[in-house]
């Protein structure tokens, strides 16, 4: 067979298996949706337990190459109003070989691909109107055979006005990818940002500018149900300007999370940082800060998260909050049981001419009972804490030195003398109460506590002095609470 032969019998034959595979896959379809549909509400109903929030596929026309299907999510209205529906129109090309991945020379065979877009409604007219009339979201995905799902979210710019400010979106895209279970999800998304301007006009007048926003996240369910994984949420600048204050810039704005689970205990950590902070084109400082935490039973916290669920969904629908006590009370036991601990392992401000810095470490342990009076119960409770804090007398002075910048007209020499009065009096109160020690340029504090003893900058203090300042701080405290 000549190789022209050879290459129509190739194409005749992917012809023949494209149809067929259609034909068999627009029988399989309403099915998957369908399935699809109630796995939403089950999730749905985890995520807002008692929220009257349901999504239904309403129609479904099948074809022999494509298909279409039509989707209602229906969720509260406000005080005054019956339920509210937004209404989702999906336009599905069959596979095994989609027209539209033909196109794009995508040849690995899928089950499908869909378009999703908004209805039009009167209650999305504004939202139609802010994009200029074209679609304000597009949901773009392929299911493949082995119950992947991968695709994007997009939004059109839009731009939003009322008599006091104009606001306009820049275009958001989210890549996603995921399976029909969603055990594991990939979150890649980019924003360019949006600006926001006062009237013309108006006597208190601004201008606010968040530029480039990037998100990803690649989590899987672990077996308590709780999403495990990594996260980063980066902005790149906002800039908030007016002519009475000026203009305050803050870049370089990090997020940085993780989360793990080992023998039914979870484990993880969030890190922020704020690179640059600057006002009237001066730097201010910077910042960081570390937070991790360990030995968190998974089970119980998983219950905390539902039980917080279900607070937050009755409070949203104006109703009585169900009777939690026990169920509280036994996923806090079965918390401290596991011994967690908080740590701040990193706190950095810096300015200028000065560092501060803090960490500390808190462990917890289950009381003999929580009935104890506090100044039992909470050295019971805290089983260790260890802290440190360095607080830099530079940094002190160019924050006090600040005041010049935010109150124009104050003069430099008098806010001079304020700052060292202020470090001047910090220091003395230190070395005389012995909360800190003066090292070089720095008051330096450690605190220890652990099996009943506190030891404060090296020096042993009884249990009680501690267990005493944080009942005289706690919010049930009257003579507290009235101050």
């Amino acid at each position: 067979m000549k190789k022209a032969g050879i290459a129509v019998a190739v194409v005749v034959a992917l012809g023949l298996a494209g149809t067929a595979g259609a034909w068999y896959t627009g029988t399989q379809m309403e099915g998957v949706l369908r399935d699809a549909v109630a796995r939403s509400n089950a999730q749905i109903e985890e995520a807002m337990p008692g929220g009257a929030v349901r999504l239904e596929m309403t129609d479904f026309q099948r074809g022999f190459f494509s298909s279409a299907a039509r989707y209602e999510l229906t969720y509260p209205g406000g005080e005054d109003e019956g339920p509210a529906t937004l209404t989702m129109l999906d336009s599905l090309e069959h596979g095994p070989f989609p027209v539209s991945r033909l196109a794009s020379l995508q040849l690995a065979p899928v089950m499908a691909t869909s378009e999703a877009v908004f209805e039009r409604s009167e209650a999305l007219k504004p939202l139609f109107a802010a994009s200029g009339d074209q679609q304000p979201v597009v949901v773009r995905s392929t299911l493949g055979y082995t119950n992947s799902i991968n695709g994007s979210i997009s939004t059109a710019a839009m731009t939003f006005e009322d008599e006091k400010v104009t606001a306009q979106l820049a275009p958001i895209m989210l890549e996603f990818d995921t399976d029909v279970e969603g055990n594991a999800v990939v979150l890649d998304g980019r924003w360019q940002g949006v600006q926001m301007a006062s009237q013309p006009g108006l006597e208190e007048s601004f201008t606010l500018q968040v530029a480039d926003v990037t998100l990803f996240t690649d989590q899987r369910r672990g077996s308590a149900g709780i999403y495990l994984g990594e996260g980063q949420l980066a902005v790149v600048s906002i800039r908030l300007e007016s002519e009475a204050d000026g203009a305050l810039v803050i870049e370089g704005l990090t997020q940085d999370t993780v989360l793990n689970e080992d023998a039914g205990n979870l484990d993880g950590g969030v890190d922020f940082a704020v690179a640059k902070v600057s006002y009237q084109e001066q730097e201010l400082g910077s910042a960081e800060m570390k937070w991790s935490f360990s030995s968190l039973d998974q089970d119980a916290t998983a219950e905390i998260n539902q039980l917080y669920n279900e607070l937050t969904m009755s409070a949203y629908q104006g109703e009585e909050p169900p009777d939690q006590g026990d169920r509280w009370r036994e996923a806090f036991i079965a918390l401290l049981d596991a011994q967690p601990q908080l740590a701040l392992d990193l706190l950095v401000i810096r300015t200028p001419n000065g560092e501060s810095r803090a960490r500390a470490e808190v462990q917890l342990a289950r009381p003999e009972s929580f009935d104890l009076p506090a100044p039992e119960l909470v050295p019971q409770l805290l089983g260790r804490i260890s802290a440190h804090v360095q607080l830099s007398q530079p940094m002190l002075r160019d924050m006090v030195m600040y005041k010049t910048l935010f109150e124009p007209g104050t003069d430099p020499e008098v806010v001079a003398v304020e700052a060292e009065v202020l470090v001047d009096m910090l220091g003395t109160m230190a070395a005389s109460t012995g909360l800190a020690k003066q090292e070089d340029d720095n008051l330096v504090t450690n605190l220890t506590y652990a099996d009943g003893e506190i030891e404060l900058n090296g020096e042993v203090i009884p249990p009680e002095a501690l267990a005493g300042m944080l009942a005289l701080l706690s919010p049930a405290n009257p003579e507290a609470a009235a101050e």
